[in-house]
């Protein structure tokens, strides 16, 4: 992947891809949202497929983009990590996220999408273009954001094709 080389370029990026992740959310009912039918490969034995809803995908987005502020935290501010999961390796993560996720409700899940992403904005834009394109060298931020929003999507896609697109409903995005 093509890192972006300017601030600009990659809060474009991000923006973009939320957006295009939004859109394709507004065509889905509450009840798609909370149905399991897309298959993530979290919290299943090796060769398993888990079923996701999309709520659990929301859900997963939301929390790598708080471990990905958690650790630029970190490296800006010294900060200590205080949420222990987010030193779990990535398949324990993953896998431990669409546990939790599944004890949620949907409100709770689209309320933390939406506040995160604002965080997650805000404090991007609050970092100085050197510093940012920095903490982004090894692609910190582009994965847990716009690459991460990508793979959303193509989980989502097929989903909402197969079992139809509803209009836009009583959720908010």
């Amino acid at each position: 992947m093509n890192l972006p080389e300017s601030k600009q370029e990659l809060l474009d990026l991000i923006r973009a891809e939320h957006t295009k992740l939004d859109n394709l959310l507004k065509k889905v009912t509450v009840e798609q949202m909370q149905e399991n039918g897309m298959p993530v490969g979290w919290g299943c034995e090796k060769g398993q497929e888990a079923q996701a809803a999309i709520r659990d995908v929301l859900a997963h987005l939301s929390a790598w983009e708080a471990r990905m502020l958690a650790y630029l935290a970190l490296d800006l501010e010294e900060k200590p990590l205080t949420d222990e999961r987010f030193t779990f390796p990535t398949a324990t993560f993953n896998a431990l996220l669409f546990e939790e996720s599944r004890t949620l409700s949907l409100e709770t899940v689209l309320q933390t999408y939406q506040d995160t992403f604002v965080s997650l904005l805000t404090t991007l834009e609050s970092i100085d273009e050197p510093t940012l394109l920095y903490m982004n060298g090894g692609g910190l931020i582009s994965y847990n954001t716009y690459s991460h929003y990508r793979w959303a999507i193509r989980k989502m896609r097929p989903y909402v094709r197969r079992t139809g697109d509803k209009g836009v409903l009583s959720h908010d995005l």
